[in-house]
């Protein structure tokens, strides 16, 4: 029976004719369109800038968020800039959209401690600031991210005691 290793290396040098060809048909290319491409691609690059735009200025962009609504009009008139007839096509339509807000609070009693929080996208948010009770969730290290508790699990791993602060 042939080793594995064996394999691998019969294939790879089996691939080596079909490439020897392709330096020589990309090297001998005269087609302006492509020299062109290779021209902007090695002496006007602008990925970064753009990265930039798309990471920095306009975030994560959510379907359905500002932020996503924001970036895909920057594009489209970055495209129509290039010359290039550009256009958005809606594919679909999200019925409720979503923009993050603050996710942070603070404990104030008996002594001042920073809170942050995490919700899963497309969830209800809040109308304003939230004044309530704090109760303490002992998190499962082992529980699946995501999932539904049943009301007991929350119950079960709640510290309602000295651990609850107004």
């Amino acid at each position: 029976m042939f080793k594995p290793t064996f394999l691998i290396s019969a294939g790879v040098l089996a691939m080596v004719p079909a490439f020897a060809l392709v330096p020589s048909q990309v090297a001998g290319q005269d087609d302006p369109v492509v020299q062109r491409i290779i021209e902007l691609g090695t002496t006007g690059n602008q990925v970064m800038k753009w990265a930039d735009y798309a990471t920095n200025r306009f975030g994560g962009r959510l379907t359905g968020s500002d932020a996503y609504a924001n970036a895909t009009e920057w594009a489209l008139w970055q495209f129509r800039e290039w010359g290039l007839d550009a256009s958005l096509d809606e594919v679909g339509e999200v019925s409720v959209g979503f923009n993050r807000g603050p996710w942070f609070g603070k404990i104030v009693v008996p002594e001042e401690q920073a809170l942050y929080f995490g919700t899963p996208s497309f969830t209800a948010g809040t109308k304003g600031a939230q004044r309530g009770l704090v109760v303490i969730l002992h998190a499962d290290p082992f529980s699946i991210p995501g999932r539904n508790p049943s009301p007991e699990d929350v119950e079960a791993k709640t510290d309602r005691g000295a651990g609850s602060h107004r």
